[in-house]
């Protein structure tokens, strides 16, 4: 989205913030074939607050009091299995998958082929002469496929996935689709990295803060700095990393073989980790800005991989600033690599400075642990952040590659939009890795604070969210002797910042002539007057631009300093940034006193150094950036995120030119987060070698520690938290613990219909309701009337423990209520049953079920959460017949109920051609008549391109009003006439409009305005699309067998939906309404 248009938008409240994308990845340089990958989670730009694109950092908010609304659940089994049926293909990148199992869940089966599939708490050895002679296979069978069809792939996978990416034609990708050896073919998608741009100071680190380098911590329980992830690797699928920080200083590599310290088999490096197994990472040999010299004993991996995201799409190959630029290597052109390697496993006490201030010493969280990067993440052409990303197939190959090399642990800053899927590649590449032993933490997403705005919900990924922890303050003391703390780096030791009895003033009494009030309040460029603003403190508002542009006005016009104060929407997020003056940023409930005061013409105030109040600010709380559950990919069943951890002002590497000098900055994100988690992690093997996946995460999740409210409250909401904030004095010895495995998890995404039983790797398996997946949680997203859940716990060391369980407005029921333990290893089951008892419908209640030792203070707690549904229908049905029929399942919460059936449709589709020209707009006028209900525009490339990106707008015009001209911009539109919007990173776009009842009755002018926000010099065709539904809108003969349905609370009833004589090559949208109910279910038919 262009900046322009982002701020216009930004100033009506229309967006939300939105979800970052994911950037390209490089070239690949090993022999397996990757596709693009994600852009990470952060981003070292600070956004203006309210740009739907934007991610804000580093500011504390309360948690969520209000209900996350119902998410959608999965489709019916028929339903699922109808979605398998072929499909629309367009030219384009995509990632195939094939039925046999890659390298790291094979189990046998196949003749001449020994399981290769690793043993609980080992690790897969990819080696080995099974698994490179099953790999092999594998890689034959693709060979053979792709010749067939005349496929030249861009990777081939093996070990963590069983398929390989290329450029396909429409007729390629359909005909693969069809083969009998195929799975899926999926469209290759483009993320981003999870960080935002603000510079803030913390007063305390985030590793003493966690107490990991305390006397009491972490380090000194495993013997030292020196063991603090020691014969661990954590591979970093991100952007790069610098070599040359000395956070990654390491001895050159030599070629005596040693056990203990990496050394070069040839062109090799190889490590002997502390479970014995060996790490081997070939060098891949001169690059951009990038020698065999960069590898060392402590980064022994560096790969990139960029054929998914397009060479031809990376940008600022050649300039940047400090002699920064993009590359074309394992080399760090974004800084977000380095800053989320050096977190993990950076070396003990480096000093850090920004900005000519040392910090001192710093340190990752596991400074004795190797790492391996895997750079799948590329900035783009534009100017902005706009085209920079992950390619998904280029983070399958980094997957790939970092099970091919063995690493430990895989940290994974990236996301996309909220997550729709829990099987989609890289959740599947996830899995397998995991299934090789690999524990894998991941970035939330930084689309918060609303609800189902997560991203990596499979329950294999620990997905992590991000809080704050204690930071630096500053002071403001008015004239009339009120005091108010608030966020600042830039009110310092140095007097001359802390300013003594200036004038204050409220910006927009301070405007020039022809500003706005509205902009001079938000102190946009030149709206200030320095005849006024001339050594006055400025009060400026945040919003409508930079946080740090607001700062540049004030001093353009001659301000001494500025106070920056939230508006009731940027309640409790405070952000610390590097201003051009001094700076306080104020929270919301202090802005009216502020103001009111300020407005005096004879109004004084100072600047004092630290927190002068008597309030101290409470850590840590859930930054408002962070993403939030409940989860709708997996329809709530599992608890997302898992974990909370320090992602507000993490000091960490940065990028630097080819032989520069380290640099250092602050960064926040769930980005940053999650490195954390990924740390911990390597500590937790290093005391436990043969952990799992699924106990580490169980480890952290039960030790785990509430976080607060902005008044120091405790807060219990999952859905923010997790299980809560990571505790790691505990999480080593952690009780009991909740262990699950490949086998699983795929009951679970049987359960949860994520894939049918017929696939491959499948067969044999029965489904668990997605509820009863043995995690270190409780998720139920539609629960009826009663409902009984199954957990195993497995016991670290001898004990009994007793359980105490409460959810208000449910009734608990845990059996047995003692489990007894005589030696470690043993496993116990139990059984939770809940039965309602006040809980309104469609309400969530949230409690805990904890296990207490006893003569003993430890406590395995684990967070539960309960949806009481008013209705279960599925959210989406995918059709693709011409004439036939589909059943539709439900089940009613009420424990009697009649359900209304709706079916209301079917429209086709009607189309418009179009090109795209960077820059440009064009105008699509549709002059509907009266009787439209629902109406849904599209946008549609005929083939995916990483270097297009469309925004769709929808305004609306009565009967004889003026219409702006076809060459007209968006200024000659009122923006109090928008209807629906749609501004996603990609050209695809939908917007839903519910016709209000002037515009049903009367029709009139829907007007569409597309922006070429990012494309091509050259033109680029697409489809604009409209479907039109009304009261009789019915093509097809569309109907339901029933109109009114009698149900029983919790026990499943169908009705069948019916239609026949579509037209081929025509897409068709319809919807079922229940009566009254929250929910509705949208019928999509595609005609081949």
């Amino acid at each position: 989205m262009s900046a322009a248009l982002a701020v216009s938008l930004a100033l009506t409240a229309v967006f939300a913030a939105g979800s970052a994308s994911a950037a390209p990845a490089s070239t690949p340089t090993a022999t397996p074939v990757a596709t693009p990958s994600p852009t990470p989670t952060s981003t070292p730009v600070v956004a203006p607050a309210g740009t739907p694109t934007a991610t804000r950092t580093a500011t504390p908010t309360a948690t969520p009091t209000a209900a996350p609304p119902r998410p959608a659940r999965p489709a019916s089994a028929a339903l699922a299995a109808l979605a398998d049926a072929p499909k629309h293909y367009r030219a384009g990148t995509y990632i195939v998958r094939l039925k046999a199992d890659p390298t790291s869940t094979y189990a046998g089966g196949t003749a001449g082929f020994v399981a290769t599939r690793p043993a609980a708490g080992r690790q897969l050895d990819a080696h080995s002469a099974a698994a490179t002679r099953y790999s092999q296979h594998l890689a034959s069978a693709q060979t053979a496929l792709t010749r067939r069809y005349g496929v030249s792939p861009l990777y081939r996978y093996t070990l963590a996935y069983n398929g390989f990416a290329a450029h396909l034609t429409a007729d390629q990708a359909r005909e693969l689709a069809a083969d009998p050896a195929v799975a899926a073919v999926v469209p290759n998608r483009i993320l981003k990295v999870q960080s935002s741009g603000s510079a803030p100071l913390t007063s305390q680190s985030s590793l003493s803060y966690l107490g990991i380098s305390t006397s009491s911590g972490v380090w000194h329980a495993l013997g030292g700095v020196g063991k603090a992830g020691r014969g661990i690797v954590i591979g970093d699928l991100d952007t790069g990393i610098a070599p040359e920080n000395p956070s990654f200083a390491g001895e050159p590599l030599g070629t005596t073989p040693s056990s203990g310290t990496p050394y070069l088999s040839g062109n090799t490096v190889v490590f002997t980790k502390s479970d014995g197994r060996v790490f081997h990472s070939t060098r891949i040999g001169a690059a951009d800005g990038w020698t065999d010299a960069d590898y060392s004993t402590k980064i022994v991996g560096a790969k990139f991989y960029v054929a998914g995201f397009g060479a031809s799409n990376v940008g600022f190959l050649n300039g940047g600033s400090q002699g920064i630029r993009e590359y074309l290597s394992p080399r760090d052109g974004a800084d977000h690599g380095s800053h989320t390697a050096s977190t993990a496993a950076g070396d003990y006490g480096v000093d850090a400075t920004v900005g000519g201030i040392d910090y001192g010493g710093i340190s990752g969280v596991a400074p004795a642990a190797k790492i391996a990067m895997y750079k799948v993440c590329w900035d783009g052409t534009a100017a902005d952040e706009s085209l920079d990303g992950c390619a998904t197939a280029d983070i399958v190959a980094g997957i790939n590659q970092a099970v091919a090399d063995g690493v430990d642990v895989l940290n994974y800053s990236i996301g996309g939009a909220p997550a729709t899927s829990v099987y989609s590649p890289t959740d599947e590449a996830f899995l397998n890795a995991s299934a090789a032993g690999i524990f894998v933490a991941a970035a939330a997403g930084n689309s918060g604070p609303d609800n189902s705005t997560l991203d990596n919900a499979a329950p294999w990924e620990t997905t992590v969210a991000a809080s704050t922890m204690p930071a630096f303050e500053a002071t403001l003391v008015l004239g009339n002797g009120r005091r108010y703390a608030g966020a600042s780096i830039s009110v310092t030791a140095n007097p001359a910042t802390q300013l003594r009895n200036r004038p204050i003033a409220i910006a927009q009494w301070l405007r020039v002539t022809g500003a706005t009030a509205l902009d001079a309040s938000l102190c946009k460029a030149g709206t200030l007057d320095p005849a006024r603003a001339a050594g006055k403190i400025v009060v400026c508002d945040r919003g409508g631009n930079a946080r740090t542009a607001k700062s540049a006005e004030v001093k353009r016009a001659g301000g001494a300093g500025m106070i920056l104060l939230n508006d009731a929407a940027d309640s409790g997020d405070v952000d610390l940034d590097t201003h051009s003056v001094p700076t306080i940023h104020i929270d919301y409930p202090s802005r009216s006193a502020i103001r009111a005061y300020a407005s005096q013409p004879t109004a004084t105030a100072s600047f004092r150094l630290g927190n002068l109040t008597p309030q101290t600010t409470a850590v840590p709380q859930v930054a408002s950036f962070s993403s939030r559950g409940p989860a709708l990919a997996n329809g709530s069943d599992v608890l997302k995120p898992n974990i909370t951890a320090p992602g507000v002002s993490i000091l960490a590497a940065s990028n630097n030119a080819p032989g520069g000098a380290g640099r250092w900055e602050f960064l926040s994100g769930t980005s940053m987060a999650t490195p954390h988690i990924a740390g911990l992690a390597a500590l937790y093997l290093s005391a436990h070698p043969r952990a799992t996946p699924a106990e580490i995460q169980s480890a952290l999740m039960t030790t785990a520690r509430n976080t607060v409210t902005v008044s120091g409250a405790l807060v219990r909401d999952p859905f923010s938290q997790g299980a809560g904030e990571v505790n790691p004095r505990q999480f080593l010895n952690p009780g009991l613990v909740y262990l699950a495995g490949p086998t699983d998890w795929k009951r679970y995404l049987l359960g949860a219909r994520a894939v049918s039983r017929s696939a491959a790797g499948f067969a044999g398996l029965s489904p668990v309701d997605p509820s009863n997946l043995n995690s270190a949680s409780i998720a139920i997203g539609d629960f009826a009337v009663k409902q009984t859940v199954t957990r195993r716990v497995t016991s670290t060391a001898p004990g009994v423990y007793h359980v105490a369980a409460s959810v208000p407005g449910l009734g608990v029921k845990v059996r047995p209520k003692l489990l007894s333990f005589t030696r470690a290893g043993q496993t116990k089951t139990f059984t939770v049953t809940l039965v309602r008892k006040g809980a309104r419908l469609d309400e969530y209640r949230t409690g805990y079920l904890s296990w207490k030792k006893l003569h003993s203070s430890l406590v395995v707690k684990i967070p539960i959460a309960v949806h009481r549904t008013i209705l279960q229908a599925p959210a989406t049905v995918t059709l693709h017949a011409a004439t036939g029929h589909a059943d539709v399942r439900l089940i009613a919460g009420a424990v009697r109920s009649t359900i209304r059936i709706q079916a209301t449709g079917l429209a086709a589709e009607q189309t418009k051609a179009a090109t795209a020209v960077s820059g440009g707009h064009q105008q699509f006028v549709h002059h509907l008549g009266a009787g439209n209900q629902y109406l849904r525009f599209t946008t549609e490339l005929p083939r995916a391109r990483s270097d297009t990106n469309l925004d769709l707008l929808v305004f609306y015009y009565p009967r004889g009003a003026l219409v702006p001209p076809p060459t007209a911009d968006l200024s000659a539109y009122d923006l109090n006439d928008l209807v629906g919007i749609s501004a996603d990173t990609t050209s695809n776009e939908v917007a839903d409009v519910v016709t209000t009842q002037e515009q049903y009755r009367r029709g009139g002018y829907f007007v569409v305005y597309v922006a070429d926000t990012a494309a091509p010099s050259s033109p680029v065709a697409y489809t604009s699309g409209l479907y039109a539904i009304g009261v009789h809108t019915n093509t097809g003969r569309y109907h339901s067998n029933h109109t009114r349905l009698h149900a029983k609370g919790g026990t499943p009833i169908s009705y069948r939906l019916s239609w026949s004589g579509l037209a081929p090559h025509r897409s068709y949208l319809a919807f079922v309404f229940y009566g009254s109910a929250p929910v509705f279910t949208t019928v999509q038919l595609t005609i081949p």
